[in-house]
């Protein structure tokens, strides 16, 4: 995640309430899965100019979500 991204995850951690702590953490946790993934940068930078798409399973590390 990028440094602001970093900083809006702690955020909002700390703002959650305790019943929801989970749920956010979750959320961030998508958000750094879609950072790793091969050929990511990639395929936001086709997804921009609509062109030269990545598959969803493409972008799957090892077939793994």
């Amino acid at each position: 995640m990028t440094g602001s991204e970093s900083a809006r995850f702690y955020t909002g951690v700390l703002a959650a309430e305790e019943s929801a702590v989970l749920a956010v953490m979750h959320q961030w946790w998508k958000v750094a899965m879609l950072h790793r993934a091969p050929a990511a940068d990639q395929s936001r930078a086709n997804a921009a100019t609509g062109r030269s798409l990545v598959s969803v399973d493409d972008l799957l590390v090892d077939g793994v979500q």
